[in-house]
């Protein structure tokens, strides 16, 4: 029941291959969220169970296929966000962990820091580093979000 060769799909078409997709984004996103909600604010007891964590993972997976479906039932106007946001989130966290690690480690020298084991060193690289590009990547979404609205605008 697939649509014909070079014609537009159907609402419904849109909406089943809009969930879809969110679903695919939300799998690797509920990993993470599980991940931070284990390192913050989830009892060790909590966080060991399998229950908990696919509670987790499927709640985001289900969010996310929920706006997928929304945004593939909308008019093609009105749902071209995603793409630019997740290149912007890419582009955002490649550029900005790379550089916060490059800036800690030059500060970490300045300061005279020790690198006696290494310790500084799994510092900046597992958990300043992906904590600066997950910044970094949030705002360059947002930026290009942005900018494609407005060229959406200007068109």
């Amino acid at each position: 029941m697939s649509d014909p060769p070079g014609q537009v799909p159907t609402r419904a078409g849109r909406s089943i291959l809009g969930a879809i997709i969110g679903a695919l984004i939300g799998l690797p996103a509920g990993f993470v969220v599980y991940a931070a909600l284990g390192a913050t604010i989830l009892p060790r007891e909590l966080s060991k169970l399998s229950l908990v964590m696919w509670g987790v993972v499927l709640a985001v997976v289900f969010l996310a296929a929920r706006t997928g479906l929304r945004q593939g039932a909308r008019p093609a106007g009105e749902r071209h966000w995603i793409v630019p946001a997740s290149l912007g989130f890419v582009i955002g966290f490649l550029v900005t962990a790379p550089a916060a690690a490059v800036i800690g480690f030059a500060l970490g020298e300045a300061m005279g820091v020790s690198q006696r084991e290494g310790a500084f060193a799994m510092g900046m690289i597992f958990s300043v580093a992906p904590a600066m590009g997950i910044l970094g990547g949030i705002l360059g979404a947002v930026l290009m979000v942005r900018r494609a609205r407005r060229r959406r605008i200007a068109a």
